[in-house]
């Protein structure tokens, strides 16, 4: 899950704090039986990375 605080500290912003989570969403992928495994391996790439943070 990548926290707002995450995203902010990529920008450069420093300092900010969770306070209050409200609610935590499971990030997932879905795709067509058809789609190229190429790029289902790299979209599941980029979703490991994030996950990661």
């Amino acid at each position: 899950m990548v926290s707002t605080c995450a995203l902010a500290d990529r920008q450069g912003l420093e300092g900010l704090a969770p306070v209050v989570i409200i609610k935590q969403t499971v990030m997932s992928l879905a795709r067509d039986k058809d789609t190229d495994p190429a790029l289902v391996d790299r979209l599941q790439s980029a979703l490991d990375a994030v996950r990661a943070q």
